[in-house]
């Protein structure tokens, strides 16, 4: 269906990745499975985005030093009833992220299960 884009994110990947063949598309449920079946490993430098398991970069120190500084700016400003996070997991429609620095509301119970949504992250 040449012209039709079902998923601008796989299209994306499939034309800056033109070696790597066909790609499948999977949702945030599977990629959970994925996790709770050993496939992926809390070790792998993985997320999905846009239904597209990629490959995180390594983290330089550049980038840690751009993280640590983006996180206490932002640690002066975030009203109350947020908080400021550093890569760790947030569950998105399509994706489930860990971005470098997130603004996220606070629980009222954190629990150990407990992953940001977009109605408690700054999405």
């Amino acid at each position: 269906m040449k012209g039709i884009v079902l998923n601008p994110g796989v299209e994306m990947a499939a034309a800056l990745n033109p070696g790597i063949g066909p790609i499948w598309p999977i949702s945030v449920e599977a990629y959970h499975e994925m996790a709770e079946k050993g496939i992926l490993r809390s070790g792998d430098r993985v997320e999905l985005l846009e239904g597209i398991i990629v490959e995180k970069p390594l983290v330089n120190p550049p980038h840690r030093i751009s993280t640590h500084i983006s996180r206490q700016a932002l640690e002066r400003v975030v009203p109350d009833g947020w908080y400021v996070d550093s890569q760790m997991p947030i569950t998105l429609s399509r994706s489930e992220l860990e971005p470098d620095v997130s603004v996220v509301r606070r629980y009222a119970q954190i629990t150990p299960t407990a992953v940001p949504a977009p109605r408690k992250s700054g999405w």
